[in-house]
């Protein structure tokens, strides 16, 4: 055992060994002397040698001095006893990361699917969950720049800040890259951490500031990354006009205006603060090159500071005072007593001494044999049974097992999801094409609508009517269709999610274990790709509302002309109840309300053009090299 150094940790309480020993002898003093007068009270003087012959003052007076070095030993407990010497080694958790993000409109051109925004917040969500060890930020800006969330360790406060970044987040409209940049280092606190800022931006500085800001931000230490979000090509500014219709960014001139991806610039800011470039790219592999940049760069000597602490002994005291309160009651103070009493603390000091035995001995656990049973069901394809029992597992705490624990529970979860996908791809319908046919029937009823109405053949007009009842029917199926292919695409994103998370957390337990990492990456690329799925049926979806508004409003101007016919009647051949609630404006009940009230909103908010529906539906289709991966080659086994 190592001895050097013996001292208190906490000497102040030292006090208490010394003056409650003296306090404690005083009371047994006081206690001695009222005894003493009740048994003189009690009985005559010439029978108190009797009546007190077997009483032992040595007896009496051993319970006392154990009672008083058992106060002792508490102030001594309390001083905290150390002797032997640790080194402890503290580290920063990470560095400080601020994210600048440009939200004026040159961010909502869609050269990256869907948007240069979106897909840039999706970058950032993703940087954030795989490289959550340090404080994180957020600055929106365009004309103004704005502190959209300080610098927090709280990354769900985070997510929620990022995710209700919109293009109308910033009311001034322009791009101030040097203000931005201003702002950020402003929420940097003035110590002596690592700081990072992460400018994510199509590059187009109207003020033209950002390179004279960024080089004065070098000379304070901050190192600034350069995301370029877009295309060099660019593409058109789509907005929301006054009326409320779609239309693209006009000049005064009346020209219409499209942004390019400006790398020179974004290069040379980046380099006058120590920091590289790289473009987003599709899938934000731009913004996951500068998070390994981040990882690997060598921290600050002064984050890692070494100190030698006393090694605490305290419990040998806490040990020696729970003895000898054990004991001491079990002293009497009658001589015939003595052998039988000794014998007795013999005995329960050897049955403590084996309870201690017992306890130190290592307790069995349960961690392995769950560990084992759910690898085993993991093995039988029985995936929900394997993610319960690893899952129970992981509770155990048990550090031996929990890499390869959450390693295969990520394994159960991955093939859970992908098993449910593929049951939905096997027995499920296609809803890209039930959609597609929908639309392309609801585009002929409005144009024979639009025939029937500009003639005056009654025929030709219940004709068109008759059309039009059919197709809306055919329209509402898909639509449902749809909606529940989305809520299952939604719960294989979670399952993934979860699976991704694992794998995650397995390969920093173990950071030798390149299988999780490559796991990682194989499901986060199929989120990906679930991701944009569902964000393409969402679209089809906000254009099959329109498409319904505009069949509806057509049947209801030949509801109206099939009624004015002379002797004619006022409803046309196989009217029904769904058609009046259709001209009075009311939606029939189903159970898609809810949802499709949403999209009929977001519908007419998009007012898609014909040709802009027909672009639509061609996004619809996955190519080879983006359908959906819902087999086991590919990833690696379990452990």
């Amino acid at each position: 055992m190592d001895i050097r150094h013996p001292h208190f940790a906490e000497p102040v309480w030292l006090w208490l060994a010394v003056l409650a020993p003296l306090l404690t002898i005083s009371l047994h003093r006081y206690a001695e002397i009222a005894r003493r007068k009740q048994v003189t009270s009690f009985a005559a003087a010439h029978l108190l040698a009797n009546l007190l012959a077997s009483h032992s003052p040595m007896r009496r007076m051993l319970k006392n001095l154990l009672l008083t070095f058992a106060v002792a030993a508490v102030g001594i407990a309390l001083a905290r006893p150390q002797w032997g010497e640790t080194n402890e080694l503290s580290v920063a958790l990470g560095e400080d990361i601020v994210f600048v993000m440009d939200c004026s409109r040159s961010m909502l051109v869609t050269d990256v699917i869907p948007s240069r925004l979106e897909r840039a917040k999706f970058a950032v969500l993703d940087f954030v969950q795989k490289h959550g060890r340090g404080r994180v930020g957020l600055v929106a800006f365009s004309g103004e720049a704005f502190l959209q969330c300080p610098l927090t360790f709280d990354y769900d406060a985070f997510r929620e800040a990022l995710l209700a970044l919109d293009d109308k987040a910033i009311p001034i409209p322009g791009t101030d890259i040097g203000r931005a940049l201003d702002e950020a280092s402003r929420a940097m606190e003035a110590n002596d951490r690592h700081k990072v800022l992460v400018l994510l931006t199509d590059g187009e500085d109207l003020e033209k500031t950002g390179i004279t800001t960024s080089k004065a931000l070098e000379k304070k230490g901050v190192v600034i990354h350069c995301v370029g979000v877009g295309t060099p090509n660019g593409g058109i500014i789509h907005i929301i006009n006054e009326h409320g219709m779609q239309d693209v960014l006009r000049d005064k001139d009346g020209a219409v205006v499209q942004s390019h991806l400006d790398e020179t610039t974004l290069r040379e800011i980046a380099q006058s603060a120590h920091g590289i470039y790289q473009p987003l790219g599709q899938l934000g592999e731009g913004l996951a090159n500068i998070r390994q940049l981040v990882e690997v760069t060598p921290k600050s000597g002064e984050f890692a500071k070494s100190r030698r602490l006393g090694m605490d002994r305290f419990y040998f005291v806490v040990a020696l005072i729970t003895f000898v309160l054990a004991v001491e009651p079990l002293l009497g103070t009658r001589r015939r007593q003595a052998v039988l009493l000794l014998l007795m603390a013999v005995i329960l000091s050897l049955s403590h001494r084996d309870a201690l035995a017992q306890s130190d001995a290592p307790e069995k656990t349960s961690a392995r044999e769950l560990y084992n049973e759910g690898t085993k069901k993991l093995s039988e394809g029985k995936l929900a049974d394997a993610e319960s029992i690893l899952q129970n597992a992981l509770a155990t705490q048990d550090q031996r097992i929990q890499p390869h624990a959450l390693y295969n529970l990520g394994e159960a979860r991955y093939l859970k999801g992908a098993a449910d996908l593929k049951k939905k791809m096997e027995h499920g319908q296609n809803e890209s094409s039930q959609i597609q046919s929908a639309l392309e029937h609801t585009d002929s009823a409005i144009t024979g609508a639009d025939w029937a109405l500009a003639g005056t053949d009654m025929d030709a007009i219940v004709s068109a009517y008759q059309k039009g009842r059919g197709t809306r029917k055919e329209l509402k199926t898909a639509t449902e269709a749809v909606r529940k292919a989305m809520e299952t695409y939604a719960s294989i994103l979670n399952t993934w999610q979860r699976a991704a998370g694992d794998f995650n957390g397995a390969h920093e337990l173990n950071p030798t274990d390149t299988d999780a990492q490559s796991n990682e990456e194989l499901v986060d690329r199929q989120i990906a790709r679930l991701v944009d799925m569902q964000r393409t049926m969402m679209m089809a979806m906000q254009g099959a509302g329109k498409m319904k508004d505009e069949l509806g409003k057509k049947m209801a101007e030949l509801k109206k002309r099939m009624g004015k016919q002379p002797g004619g009647q006022q409803k046309g051949p196989g009217d029904d109840d769904e058609d009046d609630d259709e001209e009075k404006g009311k939606k029939p009940k189903g159970p898609e309300d809810g949802q499709d009230e949403q999209l009929q909103k977001s519908g007419e908010e998009m007012h898609l053009t014909q040709e802009e529906a027909a672009r639509l539906l061609g996004m619809l289709k996955l190519d080879a090299n983006r359908k959906l991966f819902y087999g086991t080659n590919g990833l690696a086994k379990p452990k």
